[in-house]
């Protein structure tokens, strides 16, 4: 049948097929790799071309000659001769009769392992000498690292050497195009570009930045970008690192690496999908200079912006023009004055508060500090009119963030001669009096609404343990975590101003005023901080080899990398999937006491959860089922009845 493929791991006969293809293919993945399909994915832009199928018919040269032209054109394409020679090494044995690797799977998991161990090039060139000694006759090994790296090179992606003649410093610029049109050429993860859009959960809860304000700010100002969620959301960050292991020496290299919100939250975060685009050396920190080096990446973002890229998407067998914005950057504080040209030390060391910051200059200390917390504060609140223990001054200016119901909110309604009731009412001593709203509970009210709140248990992942929130001597509650934590951090820090010496408040202390509000506008802090960038950082160290030349070691072992980390993990998960396939099925069971199913539920068993806070053993499902009103009914109706029950047990 033209339609059957034929199942090889189960030991059916190939002499049926006579489709070439078929058996390619398959002789790749029992070898554990599928270089035919990688080098098509590498080459993806020029073979979509192609009238015939290059990589598959036996006479791959024939194939070759007749499509060398550039669909535009009777020019010969540029790429043909890298992809001819990349495919007649895919489909090369190492030796004669070696089924386990081709020529270009085993060079490929070898130069990965240099990489990965610091092999030096002369060592790999050694191994190489010994391997073609110890290999059967015929081998097909290069003789060199040279050699190998000429192999491998064309699916990779160069990086380039912004610099003339000899130059005093040399700035290498990965390009960030192909990088990003790779996202596109697998169809895993294309889709998983896509995820944001198509699979992500929009019950208002924020969890990836997708469902931040900012992300849905840019949607509404930008639609036409925001109509094709394939369009790529990326953060920037930076940081300089010593690359030799001893500090005594003086060196700071800077990386500029970008990432792609639009991947899931298990995979935008990982190092195996960071985009490594300028490796910036210096002495010592670039400062002010950063904008020069920072160039050829603003051109290409501007461009990428501005025009786009033609990309070829593998899920949808379709070329679409990919267009980039850059949402934000990612810093340590210093890093960030670095490359906003903003001065985080000083007077105005905050860039939030800007020209509002409160500072004042220790003249015995010599350094600024930054006080004033109470501003902050609620009005009405007891630190306001404590002038003793703070610094002498009673602090009545309204809070730089005021909440949405205050006097000026109702002098707005006033304005618009709308809700009278709501309007300001002004005693005789003066003082402004706000009614209160339909919405405002009495002291009664509120004592149930605690007491509910204190005995409630939620399902997992729904909520935190809200009962430690619910506190009945303060007579206050706030439902979501972060608007407590805007009320409660300035009280803990006008507190602190109380015991602590003024030196003690640096800008650092002054910045957690502004966590809160800055997780409300970006989203979980994990997707913005420095963590996995700083564990990046030490992944680069470890390519240094050269210390002569840090970042010429750093760079050739990230092409390296790049191109074996994605191709290799691709090719194994095909591998395992099949391998487990042809075992058959499984008769040992697994039993659990919690189960987390991939849309992001999470289920127990009702005897695990007996002492825990939170309750997830509660299930429902809906049955479509006959009712009868008495036995004599002879006339049953049918509907969608709903049961309720807990799980006693999980079995996969």
């Amino acid at each position: 049948m033209p339609s059957y493929d034929t199942w090889f791991c189960h030991g059916e006969s190939l002499k049926g097929s006579n489709n070439t293809q078929a058996n390619k293919r398959s002789q790749s993945t029992l070898r554990g790799d599928d270089m035919t399909g990688m080098i098509h994915d590498a080459f993806k832009g020029f073979t979509q071309f192609m009238d015939t199928d290059i990589s598959e018919g036996g006479d791959i040269e024939h194939n070759l000659q007749e499509n060398t032209v550039h669909p535009s054109g009777n020019q010969p394409h540029p790429e043909v001769d890298m992809f001819e020679r990349l495919m007649k090494e895919a489909n090369e044995e190492l030796y004669p009769g070696c089924k386990k690797f081709s020529k270009m799977s085993f060079l490929m998991h070898l130069y990965r392992t240099k990489c990965m161990f610091k092999w030096s090039n002369e060592s790999f060139s050694a191994l190489l000498g010994l391997l073609k000694d110890a290999l059967p006759e015929g081998e097909k090994l290069p003789p060199s690292f040279y050699e190998t790296k000429k192999i491998v090179e064309g699916l990779g992606l160069k990086w380039k050497n912004d610099a003339r003649k000899i130059p005093a410093k040399v700035l290498r610029n990965f390009s960030l195009k192909p990088r990003l049109q790779r996202l596109f050429m697998s169809s895993e993860t294309s889709k998983a570009v896509r995820w944001h859009h198509e699979e992500r959960n929009k019950d208002g809860v924020i969890r990836p930045p997708a469902d931040s304000e900012a992300w849905k700010k840019f949607d509404s100002k930008y639609p036409e970008f925001a109509g094709d969620p394939r369009n790529v959301r990326l953060g920037l960050a930076s940081d300089g690192f010593n690359p030799f292991g001893t500090m005594r020496t003086v060196h700071s290299t800077w990386p500029v690496i970008l990432m792609s919100y639009n991947l899931p939250p298990w995979m935008c975060m990982k190092q195996e999908f960071f985009i490594l685009s300028l490796l910036i050396p210096e002495p010592k920190a670039p400062g002010n200079n950063i904008d020069v080096f920072l160039q050829p990446l603003i051109e290409e973002l501007n461009e990428l912006w501005d025009v786009g890229v033609e990309t070829y998407d593998a899920s949808t067998k379709e070329i679409f023009q990919m267009r980039a914005a850059l949402m934000w950057t990612i810093h340590a504080f210093p890093a960030y004055g670095t490359l906003s040209i903003w001065c985080t030390y000083g007077r105005f060391a905050c860039p939030s508060c800007n020209i509002n910051t409160q500072s004042r200059r220790l003249k015995h200390g010599r350094k600024f500090c930054y006080m004033g917390h109470r501003r902050f504060l609620k009005s009405g609140q007891k630190f306001r009119n404590d002038a003793k223990s703070f610094d002498g001054t009673k602090e009545t200016r309204p809070a730089p963030c005021p909440s949405k119901d205050n006097l000026d909110a109702r002098l707005d309604l006033k304005e618009m001669k709308i809700r009278p009731s709501l309007w300001p009412q002004y005693r005789a001593s003066g003082r402004a009096y706000l009614p209160a709203t339909f919405f405002t509970m009495s002291q009664q009210e509120k004592e149930l609404f605690y007491e509910v709140l204190q005995n409630a248990k939620f399902p997992d992942g729904y909520a935190s343990n809200i009962s430690r929130c619910v506190r009945k001597r303060n007579k206050e509650l706030k439902l979501e975590e972060l608007n407590l934590l805007e009320e409660k951090i300035p009280e803990t820090l006008s507190t602190m101003e109380k015991l602590f010496l003024p030196g003690f408040f640096t800008v650092m202390i002054h910045l957690v005023i502004h966590l809160a509000t800055e997780a409300k506008h970006a989203g979980p802090v994990h997707y913005r901080w420095m963590y996995p960038i700083e564990r990046y950082l030490g992944t680069l160290k470890s390519y240094v080899r050269n210390r002569a030349c840090p970042e010429g070691s750093i760079a050739e072992a990230y092409i390296a990398n790049e191109c074996m980390v994605k191709e290799l993990e691709a090719t194994s998960n095909i591998l395992k999937d099949v391998k487990v396939l042809a075992q058959g099925p499984s008769y040992i069971a697994k039993r659990f006491s919690a189960f987390d199913v991939n849309n992001g539920y999470r289920f127990r068993t009702k005897q695990s959860e007996e002492f825990n806070v939170t309750q997830n053993s509660g299930v429902m499902v809906v049955s479509k089922t006959e009712s009868y009103a008495s036995t004599s009914d002879n006339a049953p109706k049918s509907a969608n009845i709903t049961y309720y029950g807990r799980l006693n047990d999980i079995v996969e």
